[in-house]
Parts: C-alpha cells; sequence; structure tokens
C-alpha cells in the first residue's frame, strides 16, 4: 500500500498536469474567485466539491450535476491523469486520497498553480527555465509528470548507483573535505520528487544510462551535466515538494543554481545555542494501580505514573531560524538527525546513518567524533541486548494493549502509543541516550573563538548534507 508522501507526490504530478492542460491563466480562475491567486479565496473547499462527489463517496451522475464545470473538471482530470506516470498510484487512489484530506487537495492545487504559472521567469546562477514558459498554455504540451516511473526517474537513479560506485575510490581520499563523504541515497544528490519530463528527456536519459553501463569513468559531473542540459531545453526538470495550504507563502526556490548563492546561503547559517538535559535520564516511576480498558486489563506498576520525562532529543538551533534535532529512533535502533526549517518547522532533509554523521564531525573535530562513533555503536549494542531480553518481550503482547498516550480510548484496539511504546522509548534513554549525550552536551557548550568556529563549520556541514546541497549534488527546484 502507497504510503501518505507517494500519494501526495502522485496527487501533486495530477494537478501539474491539469494546470498544464487547462492553461494557467484559466486555472487560476477557475481554482480562485475572481481569479485572485495570492489573496482570494479557493472555489472549490474539497476535491468532492471540485468533481461533484456526495456524501458517500460516490460521483453524482451528469443529470443531477447544477454546475456543469464539475463536469468538465472530471474529464480533465482524467485526461490529465493519462499524462502522468505514477506506477504505485492510479486515478481511484489519488482521488480516495484527495477526499480524505482537504489540507493535500488545497496543496497539491496552490502548488501546481504556483509552478506552472512562475516557473518559466525563474532565473538563477545565470541559468534560465524560460524554456519551460510553454507548460501552462492552454492544452497538454509535449511534457509528462512522472513520479516514481521507470523511463526517468528510475533510470536517473539507476545512472546514479553507477556514478556512487565510481566514487568510492575518490570519496575515499582524505582531504577532500564534504565531497569525500559519500551519498548513501539518492535523495542526497537530489530530492526531486516528481519530473517534468519530454519524450527526449526519456531518450536522451536511456542513452546515458547505456553509456554509464558501458563506461567506468561516468561520474556525478557527468550525470548533473545531462542533467542541466535537459534543463536548460525546457526537456527535463526535477521538483522537491512541500506542503503549502496558503497562496500567500508559496514560493519556488533555485536550488544548487548558482555557486554565490550557494556561499552567501552557508553565511547565513550559524550555531546558536543547543538543548539537552546534562543529567543522565533516569527510569519513570511506575503506577500502582491497576487498570482496564473494555476486555484488555493491565497490573500495577505496568503504567508510568509520570509522562512529563525529559526529551531525549538533543537540538540545535541555527541562528536566523531553524534547527537541527538529534535523536535515537528506538523502532530501527537507529540514529537521526533531520534538519526542520525556520517557519513551519517543516523537515528538510536527513542523515540517517551514524556513520556518515560521524564523517561528517571528523572535518571538523576527529578525535571527538571517533569517541562518539565509539559511544554510539556501544549505546547501540546495549539498548539491542536490553530490547531482547526474554524477562521484557515476554510482556510484550500485553504491554502493547495498555493504552498510554492521546484521549480516552473506547475501542481498546485504537490508540496512538502503548506502555510498550514508552517502555522502548525508555529503554532507548537509559542504555543509548545517556552514552552519547555527555559527549553532545559537552562539545557543544565549550565557548572560545576556535571552537565556536568549529561550531559552526559543523552545522553548516551537516545543513549542506541533509539539504542536499552537498558539492556534488544536482540542481533542483523546491515547491513549498
Amino acid at each position: 500500500m502507497p504510503d501518505e508522501t507517494t500519494k501526495f507526490e502522485s496527487s501533486q504530478a495530477l494537478f501539474c498536469a491539469f494546470v498544464d492542460l487547462v492553461g494557467r491563466d484559466k486555472s487560476t480562475k477557475l481554482f480562485f474567485q475572481k481569479g485572485n491567486f495570492a489573496n482570494g479565496k479557493m472555489v472549490y473547499e474539497t476535491y468532492q466539491d471540485f468533481v461533484g462527489i456526495d456524501k458517500k463517496g460516490k460521483k453524482l451522475s451528469p443529470s443531477k450535476v447544477q454546475d456543469k464545470q464539475l463536469i468538465t473538471n472530471r474529464k480533465n482530470i482524467e485526461i490529465a491523469f493519462k499524462e502522468t506516470d505514477t506506477p504505485d498510484m492510479d486515478l481511484n487512489a489519488m482521488e480516495t486520497f484527495l477526499m480524505g484530506s482537504k489540507p493535500w487537495f488545497h496543496s497539491s492545487v496552490i502548488i501546481a498553480i504556483k509552478l506552472i504559472s512562475d516557473l518559466h521567469s525563474k532565473t538563477a546562477g545565470g541559468i534560465s527555465l524560460s524554456k519551460f514558459g510553454a507548460v501552462g498554455k492552454p492544452q497538454m504540451q509535449k511534457i509528462d509528470y512522472v513520479r516514481g516511473d521507470k523511463a526517468i526517474m528510475q533510470s536517473i537513479e539507476a545512472i546514479w548507483r553507477i556514478c556512487r560506485d565510481n566514487e568510492k575510490e575518490k570519496a575515499s581520499v582524505k582531504g577532500m573535505g564534504l565531497t569525500g563523504v559519500p551519498f548513501l541515497d539518492v535523495n542526497k544528490w537530489s530530492p526531486a520528487d516528481i519530473y517534468y519530463a519530454s519524450p527526449k528527456a526519456a531518450k536522451e536519459i536511456a542513452k546515458a544510462l547505456k553509456e554509464a553501463e558501458e563506461y567506468e569513468g561516468y561520474f556525478y559531473s557527468d550525470l548533473n551535466e545531462l542533467v542541466l542540459t535537459l534543463m536548460k531545453s525546457g526537456d527535463l526538470l526535477g521538483v522537491s515538494l512541500k506542503k503549502q495550504t496558503d497562496p500567500n507563502k508559496v514560493q519556488i526556490k533555485l536550488v544548487n543554481f548558482s555557486v554565490s548563492t550557494k556561499g552567501n546561503l552557508l553565511d547565513e547559517i550559524y550555531y546558536d545555542s543547543h538543548d539537552a538535559h546534562t543529567k543522565k535520564l533516569k527510569k519513570s516511576k511506575r503506577d500502582g494501580k491497576a487498570g482496564s480498558i473494555g476486555k484488555v486489563k493491565w497490573k500495577g506498576g505496568e503504567v508510568p505514573a509520570n509522562t512529563n520525562t525529559p526529551s531525549r532529543d538533543f537540538n540545535v538551533r541555527i541562528k536566523g531560524g531553524g534547527n537541527i534535532q538529534m535523536r535515537h529512533d528506538p523502532s530501527g535502533n537507529s540514529w537521526k538527525v533531520d534538519f526542520k526549517d525556520k517557519g513551519a518547522g517543516a523537515r528538510a532533509g536527513s542523515v540517517t546513518s551514524y556513520k556518515i554523521f560521524c564523517q561528517i564531525w571528523a572535518l571538523v573535530d576527529a578525535s571527538t567524533a571517533k569517541t562518539f562513533k565509539t559511544q554510539l555503536e556501544a549505546g547501540r549494542a546495549a539498548f539491542d541486548k536490553a530490547t531482547k531480553n526474554p524477562v521484557w518481550t515476554k510482556k510484550k503482547a500485553q504491554l502493547m494493549l495498555i493504552p498510554f498516550k492521546g484521549p480516552k480510548m473506547t475501542n481498546a484496539t485504537r490508540f496512538k502509543s502503548s506502555a510498550y511504546d514508552f517502555q522502548k522509548g525508555e529503554i532507548s534513554a537509559l542504555t543509548f541516550m545517556n552514552k552519547i549525550l555527555p559527549t553532545l552536551v559537552d562539545w557543544f557548550s565549550k565557548g572560545g573563538k576556535a571552537h565556536i568556529d568549529k561550531k559552526n563549520k559543523f552545522v553548516r556541514l551537516l545543513f549542506q548534507y541533509v539539504t542536499s546541497r552537498h558539492p556534488l549534488s544536482g540542481k533542483f527546484v523546491i515547491a513549498k
């Protein structure tokens, strides 16, 4: 079953195709009162309103639809779907998703209109996207909107894998800085969720893939040149999507197009402060009372009495807004580092490999990075051992049935969290976080100009990596 990300990205591709088909001007008038995109209210509050669906989730028969524009909308959505290539989602699945989420329907429409209307006017680093001006004129242009398709996205990823393997030898050379820190997934090269792609792009990508497979010297520079050439000709564009329900705030950003712009952005990234508890996290007290919900019962002492336990996150705040959140993920016994942008706090990128995290840290302080890596690995081993302890795992089934967080539930099988989740998180705090927090707190608490420079450099390097601004990353557009 497709996850929410797949559903949104596929639905976004659908509405980009719809706006392209109808035309940017007509689409603005169709979706916004008096055609006022920036300040006008949306004409259709829900997807159901947009295509005429009743409260039971069924499309009204044409004879019962008073506003015939809804019938036209239906037909155009079907035509637009034929111009998308989203293997994981058919039109029925997209419509079901959009009917169940008004915010995602609004976001899909708003971002599609912004992209189709303004994309061709964007320029950065001497690179113009003017060739995309044809997109958005009435009637479908010779370009498809793809998400996870074979001809474009899967083929680009295949080329990326070849580049990754070919770059390994170079990346092992010391003194390369961030260039020597490898990509572990394609999203660090480019986080594009959907692509605008013409038949010419598909042909050139297929040709490049064959070349990369046959020629051992194909590197990221070659892949980046391929994407740039097709971008300049208006045949290929990767777009990273963020949720945006306010037409006044939606914006388009060109990433990695200009060295100077990239440098200016990094100059604004400074360490500001951090928060973490300096004292060791302790096991919470247990409630002495037994309890039950429906047929589910539990013994006294199995539910924590105090839920206000110290946070297991370590947060580094950045001057100008945003923060880097570091935490242990108990579900996979992994180290997660997320950069959260200023404003709504949306996640702008992450590092899920502790080895990569330590490699980046080592560029600033090799000794501390080595110590941290040793402590982290010891913490992972201790957590793994504790969560596999027969005494605890034996109680897993019962603990999972004890509601712990969220509103009072009448159905015992439905709750947001459980005593099992809490206790697993507690084990994470005791075995993992207690081992690594002192090193993080001590390092980020040090003052002095030399060390402050190190902290600034570290957060900049992390920012570059998690937001796909690595020196070898490709060019892409963010719509948010």
